[in-house]
């Protein structure tokens, strides 16, 4: 949480076992299962902190943008990119401002996919931060990767000048 420092108001979208409660006392929560249900939920919040459910990623995100200018939810890092998000994003004045990947877990089984800590901000047009944490629980040693991940982009904006997608 020192990387992403929530100031004010902050909302936890899904509280059922999920460990941002107790890392930022004080904030707000939904829980389905307590009635209260992050969907339906009314207000603005700075910041929306989460680990939301992977098959509701959409739902969460789409619910978040109305309701607080600074997103944050670990998440499978791709799914950040999938078109409709990106686009549900735009359409909403949201930009990724960086994504730190975690190192993979050693002691579950692997599916190939590995999960990152992704920042969307309302109004940000920049471009997008690529971190790496190298080890679990400490954030002092994290390798910036932005350079490579801007190239990768480079090339394929690049393949895909002048095309239209539908």
């Amino acid at each position: 949480m020192a990387r992403f420092p929530p100031s004010s108001r902050v909302l936890q979208p899904c509280r059922d076992g999920d460990p941002f409660v107790k890392a930022i006392p004080g904030c707000d929560w939904c829980a389905a299962a307590a009635g209260r249900d992050f969907l339906a939920a009314k207000g603005h919040w700075d910041w929306i902190v989460s680990t939301p459910p992977y098959s509701q990623f959409r739902a969460f995100l789409q619910g978040a943008m109305p309701l607080a200018d600074n997103i944050v939810f670990v998440s499978l890092v791709g799914a950040w990119f999938v078109r409709s998000r990106q686009e549900d994003m735009r359409k909403a004045g949201f930009g990724l401002v960086e994504l730190y990947e975690g190192p993979i877990s050693t002691n579950r089984p692997q599916f190939g996919l590995t999960l990152a800590a992704g920042w969307a901000r309302r109004g940000w047009q920049g471009s997008i931060g690529h971190y790496w944490i190298q080890k679990l629980f400490n954030a002092g040693r994290i390798r910036h990767h932005a350079p490579s991940f801007r190239k990768r982009l480079r090339i394929v904006a690049g393949r895909t000048a002048g095309k239209h997608f539908v």
